[in-house]
């Protein structure tokens, strides 16, 4: 990840916004424990950048409703968007 890291930090550092989003390959996540591991590595660094923002499961195609259930406990744990007008 640290790549992508050094992507994103160069980007935020621009004052860019920036959409961390993960793309399961066959579209679904096949290990929850890496999926998770990945996510707190992210929000850990970057949960107090309100120029990053999280997409925990872009186009969540071929899951069915207990599979998304699942994996729903992982959106619980990521920062709140800033609400304000």
């Amino acid at each position: 990840m640290g790549q992508l890291h050094g992507s994103w930090d160069a980007a935020l550092g621009l004052g860019m916004k920036v959409v961390v989003g993960a793309v399961a390959t066959g579209w679904q996540v096949s290990d929850t424990t890496s999926f998770y591991n990945m996510w707190d590595t992210v929000i850990n660094k970057y949960s107090g950048n309100s120029n990053l923002y999280f997409d925990i499961m872009n186009g969540p195609h071929g899951y069915s409703a207990t599979d998304l259930t699942n994996l729903r406990p992982l959106a619980g744990a990521l920062p709140q968007p800033a609400r304000g007008g």
